[in-house]
């Protein structure tokens, strides 16, 4: 008997100590305390959103864990103020449906982001579509030849974060006998560019520094001349002793180039003197009495300090001439530009104006470019660089120091030379991530037994060759199916009446479902969207060009949007009756006031 009344003593106290549990959990106060640190979570992810972007606070703070867990103990919190109250009073239906609303949205929100979709279809005129991309990574590899294909959805973890993700967890996507497997994932990524010696052919080339300290390195393949700012280098490759001899002939011999002449129009009567002849004295123009001399060629003539010209490399890219006319009415200055003659820069008070001076310049000849490397068979490499005046020398170019060149204040400098060069562009991590950014990964591909790797950055589709087969692997947004098709029939941009400004666009489309064979002909406005097959289409955008129109539609799928829609009617009409509820209690107290004061 005792034995027996105990245990009838601990039920109602189990029950008493769960109901406190349960009280705790959905008092006022707890929700209160919740609502705070949300609040304050959503404050900081504010702040947060100004200085790194949308994308970056949506992840660190509403992707959170402990955001959901709030949330979670929110929603926990107002099915437990529920459930203390039970049984329900008639007094108590508008908290019930107020808090039965609130947890209604909640569970449509829940229901939205696990199991809604969200995408997009472009379809070009005449064309049709029977799937949607979704803004979800995946890869899909495709046999060109074959033209079949395979896809797999990047869902594991790393993939979409901020942080650089060595093997994230991924699918192995297979198609034939080749197979792909993710190796490292970037969350924003950008190409670089190095030289590397493993091409199958032979490739000559070399990376060389011109400038000062620290400048950028450029490379030079044969034959292949290659533009580093205002001056070209070319490499040119000695395979024999003596065919490296003829190029340091040519190079020794090339100064022999004239610059140009200097054309002088008197009275009708032109003459043409050679540059250099006139550079160490002044030059008779004929009979005429008069002189030129040039005082100096610049062969890339600029404007510097003080409005000055000043030459800023030997490349011929703006020829000029500054000379001096000398006759009978006194002498004068001028400045003439081979690619503008008919410009007269003149100084002085142009005592000379009868007479018309042009500069003819002459194309070089010799050296292929202002920089010319050799490579000799041996091993060493030499350097030539074209001057002003025409003349060229040769020496020879060490690894890694640099090399005076005629430019002022710039060296060149050997820094690698291959002959079985390939240029290669890895991708590179970039930190902090940007916004847009462009998340890639690195893949290893493997067929027979053999293994290969290469990056894809997002929105990108990259050409592969497995033992003479030929693949595309792209890496983007998932694709699925809508579960019907879409042909677009017409587009059209409808125009606000007496102008051109665009009011609206639409497209006419044919809706085909195969499994039931039903056919629909329906119009997809702006503000008129098309639901079908648990689907809604809206019109989204276009792009008109020379070719067919190209319409693309917003596609969503909502399954919790009825709870939503729900709950907030039940949230309004539970709080309209708490407020009538406690609108009626007052007018019920102060009659009961009124009655006692007359008593």
């Amino acid at each position: 008997m005792n034995t027996s009344a105990s245990q009838n003593q601990e039920k109602p106290e189990r029950r008493d100590v769960g109901f406190s549990i349960l009280a705790i959990v959905g008092s006022l106060w707890f929700g209160g305390l919740l609502l705070m640190l949300l609040l304050v979570g959503m404050a900081c992810a504010t702040i947060f959103e100004s200085s790194v972007g949308t994308e970056r606070a949506l992840a660190t703070f509403y992707g959170a864990w402990w955001f959901k867990a709030l949330l979670g103990l929110t929603g926990l919190n107002i099915a437990a103020s529920i459930a203390v109250r039970i049984p329900l009073t008639r007094r108590q239906l508008g908290f019930v449906l107020t808090h039965g609303g609130l947890l209604a949205i909640m569970v449509g929100a829940v229901l939205t982001i696990r199991y809604g979709v969200d995408g997009h279809v472009q379809i070009v005129e005449g064309s049709t579509a029977d799937d949607l991309q979704v803004d979800r990574d995946a890869l899909e590899l495709t046999n060109r030849r074959a033209g079949t294909s395979a896809t797999v959805a990047l869902r594991g973890s790393g993939f979409g974060g901020f942080e650089v993700v060595e093997h994230p967890r991924a699918e192995t996507l297979t198609l034939g006998d080749l197979s792909i497997d993710v190796v490292k994932y970037l969350p924003d990524s950008t190409a670089a560019e190095r030289l590397v010696d493993d091409n199958p052919r032979r490739e000559p080339a070399v990376a060389v520094a011109f400038g000062g300290p620290g400048a950028d390195s450029h490379w030079v393949f044969a034959d292949k001349p290659e533009r580093c700012g205002a001056v070209s280098i070319a490499y040119r490759v000695a395979d024999s002793d003596a065919a490296l001899e003829a190029l340091l002939a040519e190079t020794a011999n090339a100064g022999a180039a004239s610059i140009g002449d200097v054309q002088i129009v008197v009275d009708g009567q032109t003459y043409n003197l050679a540059v250099e002849a006139c550079m160490a004295a002044p030059a008779p123009i004929g009979d005429t009495g008069r002189t030129v001399h040039v005082l100096q060629y610049l062969p890339h003539a600029t404007v510097g300090e003080g409005n000055q010209l000043v030459n800023v490399s030997p490349e011929p890219v703006n020829p000029t001439l500054e000379l001096e006319i000398s006759g009978p009415q006194g002498t004068e200055r001028r400045v003439c530009f081979a690619k503008f003659p008919d410009f007269q820069g003149m100084h002085g008070d142009a005592a000379q104006a009868d007479v018309k001076a042009t500069f003819i310049a002459k194309a070089a000849s010799g050296a292929s470019a202002p920089i010319e490397i050799i490579g000799a068979p041996d091993g060493r490499t030499f350097a030539r660089f074209a001057t002003a005046s025409g003349k060229s020398a040769a020496q020879e170019l060490m690894p890694e120091k640099p090399l005076a060149t005629p430019w002022a204040g710039k060296s060149l400098t050997l820094l690698k030379r291959y002959e079985h060069a390939r240029i290669d562009n890895p991708l590179e991590p970039v930190s902090p991530v940007r916004e847009p950014r462009i998340p890639a990964v690195l893949v290893k591909l493997t067929s027979g037994g053999e293994s290969s790797e290469m990056w894809v950055q997002r929105n990108t589709v990259r050409p592969v060759s497995v033992h003479g087969v030929p693949y595309e692997l792209s890496y983007g947004n998932q694709s699925m199916p809508l579960g019907f098709q879409v042909k677009l029939n017409d587009f059209r941009v409808v125009h606000y009446p007496g102008g051109r400004q665009p009011r609206s666009f639409e497209s006419d489309v044919t809706i085909v479902d195969p499994q039931s064979g039903d056919t629909q002909q329906r119009t997809i406005s702006m503000n008129h969207p098309v639901s079908y097959g648990g689907f809604t289409l809206y019109q989204s955008s276009y792009n008109e060009g020379r070719g067919p129109a190209l319409s693309i539609f917003g596609v969503s799928r909502d399954p919790g949007r009825w709870w939503v829609f729900a709950g907030y009617i039940a949230t309004f009409v539970g709080m309209l009756l708490v407020l009538n509820n406690r609108q009626r209690e007052r007018r019920l107290q102060a009659a009961q006031a009124l009655t006692a004061g007359k008593r």
